[in-house]
């Protein structure tokens, strides 16, 4: 009670108040963490002429590059050309199933062997799938 007749009834009571309201205003929200975010993977397409990956195959061949379409289920994906002599090369692909096709070009860009058709293929988050094409010697036009 002394503290009550020192400052007053009043006073004790309206402090009180005020500091309960403070501490009523005083909430923490939590939240889930936000999802993590989602890794590619890769497509590690590497090719062979006749079986091997020789660079006289592309120059005998006349194929300067490589040229690869990815496919998902909306349709065309990715895009990717490499040089021919390079005999692999990697697509950074969202996780998901693809198909691909695949041929060999002259430097004006105009096909050398036809399409060669890729099997279906899923891509995992956070690795690497190595593809193999290979362009038999009935590829060839």
């Amino acid at each position: 009670m002394l503290l009550v007749h020192s400052f007053g009834f009043r006073t004790v009571l309206a402090t009180t108040i005020v500091a309960s309201a403070m501490l009523q205003a005083c909430t923490v929200q939590t939240s889930a963490p936000a999802p993590a975010p989602i890794v590619d993977g890769t497509l590690a397409l590497d090719w062979t002429i006749n079986g091997v990956a020789d660079p006289s195959q592309c120059n005998q061949a006349v194929s300067v590059s490589l040229v690869a379409d990815v496919f998902d289920s909306a349709g065309l994906y990715a895009h990717q050309e490499a040089p021919c002599e390079a005999f692999a090369t990697d697509i950074s692909l969202p996780p998901t199933t693809y198909t691909a096709k695949a041929k060999l070009i002259d430097g004006a860009g105009n096909p050398r062997t036809t399409t060669i058709d890729v099997n279906p293929f899923t891509i995992v988050e956070g690795t690497t799938l190595s593809v193999p094409v290979e362009f038999p010697a009935s590829s060839f036009y």
